[in-house]
């Protein structure tokens, strides 16, 4: 929730309470300390599935049980579909042959002033020579995968991760279609629902997902490229579709950022980094423990300001002792925590 009037104020938490004025629904706010942080990552046991870490949806579900809720609906799966944010639209068109009339809308795109032709060349070597390129296009997957997640493991596990192959290979792509099939088959929109699932069935709730029906996915597959992105303005097509069912404000706000929330998330991230490296835990086959030490350390050290090496430390620090969580388990089997209670953190 916001702290404060002056927060409220900010269109993080503006605008979802005028909405729901207007609507006359309730609008509800969780609270999510650092002391639930921590809870939920040491109740939180990988051999029950619940291995998606967005860590506020525990408590989320707990108040949802209490006041009777029983279906959550969720956006996922849009961002990889209909309501696609459509970068590729341009290398799309432009490979296509279709170059003068995409350079004009790349043109129309960017601001007028007496930089214009600078950030319009910009513009365009970002989105028709580095976007389609093999790196760039698997930027998530690799920083994840190849490096980050990995900085407390131990050498032999680092080089057997290092040995797995990988679920999508790094090609190049340059059309809309060809990054939501490339997305879809990284495979995490699947493990996303299965973990929910299983998180969602002790606590009586079942969780549904609109924008992955799969007549919109075929309809997004068949959607020309040019509707997702029209002069540099985002998911178009679905802010077309929706105009008439929510307010103007909403539809055609170009922003999605969040920086309060990230802020007091990092925050939260880099107090429970240092109370682990005052405390820190043994480590293990997997996990190297004066590794993960220091990757506490630097963490704790770490300015709480969003981006993506910070996200990428801190989320390696909680990957990191899950993993430990789940060694000592396997060690000692009287040291495993029961299956979760309905209701509980980490129930399946």
């Amino acid at each position: 929730p916001p702290d404060g009037a002056k927060e409220a104020e900010q269109r993080e938490w503006a605008l979802g309470q005028k909405l729901a004025d207007e609507l006359g629904a309730d609008h509800h706010y969780t609270a999510f300390s650092t002391d639930d942080l921590a809870a939920v990552t040491e109740r939180l046991d990988l051999r029950h599935y619940d291995n998606v870490d967005l860590w506020y949806e525990h408590k989320v579900r707990k108040e949802a049980q209490a006041a009777g809720v029983r279906i959550l609906l969720s956006g996922w799966g849009g961002d990889e579909f209909v309501s696609c944010h459509g970068y590729y639209r341009y290398s799309d068109t432009f490979y296509r042959g279709k170059w003068w009339s995409t350079l004009r809308e790349l043109y129309s795109a960017t601001r007028s002033g007496p930089l214009r032709l600078f950030r319009w060349l910009r513009l365009c070597f970002r989105l028709l020579v580095l976007l389609p390129l093999p790196g760039r296009a698997m930027f998530w997957q690799k920083g994840r995968y190849g490096n980050d997640y990995l900085a407390a493991s131990s050498p032999a596990f680092a080089a057997y991760a290092g040995k797995v192959p990988r679920r999508v290979k790094r090609t190049a792509h340059c059309s809309v279609r060809a990054d939501m099939l490339h997305k879809y088959y990284q495979g995490y929109l699947c493990n996303r629902i299965e973990s929910w699932a299983v998180a969602g069935e002790s606590a009586g709730i079942e969780y549904r997902y609109p924008l992955l029906d799969r007549r919109l996915i075929e309809f997004a597959l068949s959607v020309p490229p040019e509707y997702f992105n029209r002069r540099g303005v985002s998911r178009s097509i679905f802010r077309r579709a929706i105009h008439q069912v929510v307010p103007k404000y909403i539809w055609e706000e170009n922003f999605k950022d969040e920086p309060g929330r990230t802020r007091r998330m990092l925050a939260m991230f880099r107090e429970l980094s240092g109370r682990w490296y005052r405390s820190p835990p043994a480590g293990g086959e997997i996990i190297e423990g004066e590794r993960y030490r220091a990757l506490l350390k630097r963490a704790s050290e770490l300015r709480p300001e969003a981006s993506i090496g910070a996200l990428f430390t801190f989320g390696t620090v909680i990957k990191s002792r899950l993993v430990l969580n789940l060694e000592r388990a396997c060690r000692s089997p009287s040291e495993s925590p029961d299956p979760p209670a309905p209701g509980s953190p980490g129930g399946a």
